[in-house]
């Protein structure tokens, strides 16, 4: 995908209904993330690899490290 015309409904298109996320921005070293979290559970951590001012790469982890990492992060442990 290219654009923020396909990457952004994309990336709401993956975090969207049934879960229903609240999103939150934080940095993650030197890039910046997303954290998606519903209610005191966190379902994934987006990173944006941003280049000039543009998303050249979107890197969703989902799987329990990540997940744990930003929970304790964001205090949610």
């Amino acid at each position: 995908m290219v654009g923020a015309a396909e990457v952004g409904p994309a990336i709401l298109r993956y975090l969207g209904p049934p879960a229903s996320p609240t999103l939150l921005h934080r940095r993650v070293g030197d890039r910046v993330g997303i954290v998606a979290r519903r209610g005191h559970r966190v379902l994934a951590l987006i990173v944006l690899e941003i280049d000039r001012g543009l998303v050249v790469h979107v890197n969703a982890m989902v799987g329990g490290g990540p997940r744990a990492a930003a929970a304790t992060a964001l205090g949610l442990r």
